[in-house]
């Protein structure tokens, strides 16, 4: 159960053969998660809205994955993301809020 992980601040998972789509409970990590890293991983789908929810992320990263589709709105209005990494994926649109 994600819950249980309440004080998680580095979710790293990089150049590893997870694979599946961000799960919308991301969003629980809503004042603890500051780096979220799927670089080079088996990741799919679509970046969840709830990601939004992360008021204290700094990176962002699912470059070299399979992620498709926009960028969140809510996502772009994050004012401590500092890095987004979105290069070889099927991402298309902008990134300004």
């Amino acid at each position: 159960e994600i819950s249980y992980l309440s004080q998680l601040r580095i979710l790293y998972f990089i150049r590893t053969k997870i694979g599946g789509t961000i799960p919308t409970e991301i969003g629980e990590f809503t004042t603890s998660l500051e780096f979220l890293r799927m670089h080079g991983t088996n990741v799919h789908g679509t970046i969840p809205s709830e990601v939004g929810r992360l008021v204290n992320l700094h990176t962002f990263d699912v470059a070299e994955t399979d992620i498709s589709g926009t960028v969140p709105m809510e996502l772009r209005s994050l004012t401590k993301v500092e890095r987004v990494f979105i290069a070889e994926t099927l991402i298309h649109g902008d990134l300004d809020p």
